[in-house]
């Protein structure tokens, strides 16, 4: 390509870049970097092609200009041609001198040459990476599109897999619905029609209900001789039916407590003796044990069955309330021969120990 189709390249690109900049806001900005890149490639090729022309021209120039130059040049009046001693002479030194400016410029020429083939490897390379890139584009491109594709793909699976699990708990829901038609169904068989909604699976719940209360009321003290200390009903007095000792308590702390009637109380009262005895008796064996070796108390098994089937007597409840009395009385008699039998033992013991 010549200089002036160069130059007239230039003006084209330069006149399509300026015309694309009036478009304003509308203007392609990858089509402007695409001619401006090729306006900088062609204005580099026109540079060089320049130079080489001049470069060509002044070669031309230094030849005329050097064989002036020697043709004219004097000293103290004296010429070139003089001063050789022949014409040959003399022309072997305008040889040499124009050789060695041609030799010169011929180096320059081949250093103007290398640029522009650098230049032309360059732009060669850049095409290369162009097309590479242009490549990697379409491929980014087709890869953009199957993402597009596979994440549609994706958001459809998920909608069906939605459906599916709403389907299956409507699904479950009806079964369920059903299972529980069938057990009315067989209620209504076993149990018949009119019953069959009376049915209640509640058996255990209701005696464990019913064990809890009775543990519960089996640890309440007992009371008996319960009075009301106020008009309001908000405190109240009664007596322990173990100790007979007197209390006063809220009617919020009426539920920690049971009551019971005098005749009752007398049997909590015969009951929690016999264990205060029973124990004293056993403190009684151990201080005994300790002294002169274990002293066995005898026991009464015919006191112990008649009170047993008076208790029971007593708690069956006797209407006319003699057999209270009398199994109360009884108990007491039995409690201070008891009493007076472990005295005797303790001073046996005792006279034991001394005599030992």
């Amino acid at each position: 390509m010549s200089i002036q189709e160069l130059e007239q390249k230039v003006e084209e690109l330069r006149y399509s870049i300026h015309s694309e900049y009036q478009r304003g806001a509308m203007r392609d900005e990858d089509k402007i970097a695409d001619l401006q890149q090729q306006l900088d490639d062609l204005t580099q090729q026109l540079d060089v092609e320049q130079r080489l022309a001049q470069h060509e021209e002044r070669v031309e120039e230094n030849q005329t200009q050097i064989a002036y130059i020697l043709d004219n040049l004097t000293v103290e009046d004296v010429s070139m041609r003089e001063l050789c001693n022949n014409e040959a002479a003399y022309q072997l030194l305008r040889t040499v001198v124009q050789q060695t400016m041609m030799d010169r410029e011929e180096k320059l020429l081949s250093e103007i040459k290398s640029t522009k083939d650098q230049l032309d490897a360059a732009k060669t390379e850049r095409d290369n990476t162009q097309k590479q890139y242009d490549e990697m584009y379409e491929v980014s491109a087709q890869q953009v599109k199957e993402i597009a594709n596979l994440k549609a793909e994706l958001e459809d699976t998920e909608r069906k897999r939605d459906a599916a699990a709403a389907e299956l708990d409507e699904a479950k829901a009806e079964i369920a619905r059903l299972n529980s038609q069938v057990d009315d169904l067989r209620k209504e068989i076993a149990v018949g029609a009119v019953n069959a909604v009376q049915v209640v699976d509640v058996k255990d719940a209701l005696d464990n209900y019913k064990k809890q209360k009775q543990l519960d009321e089996a640890s309440k003290p007992a009371i008996y001789d319960v009075q009301q200390t106020d008009l309001k009903g908000s405190t109240f007095t009664a007596k322990l039916a173990e100790t007979n000792e007197q209390i006063t308590f809220g009617w919020i702390e009426r539920n920690k407590y049971k009551e019971v009637t005098a005749q009752e109380a007398e049997v909590f009262r015969a009951e929690y003796l016999a264990r205060q005895a029973e124990k004293e008796t056993e403190r009684n064996q151990d201080d005994l044990a300790l002294g002169s070796g274990a002293v066995v108390i005898p026991t009464d098994s015919q006191f112990q069955k008649e009170s047993e089937s008076q208790l029971d007597g007593v708690d069956q409840g006797d209407t006319d309330g003699a057999l209270e009395t009398e199994a109360a009385g009884s108990v007491a008699e039995r409690l201070q021969a008891l009493e007076q039998r472990v005295t005797l033992l303790e001073q046996q013991a005792l006279t034991k120990g001394e005599a030992a």
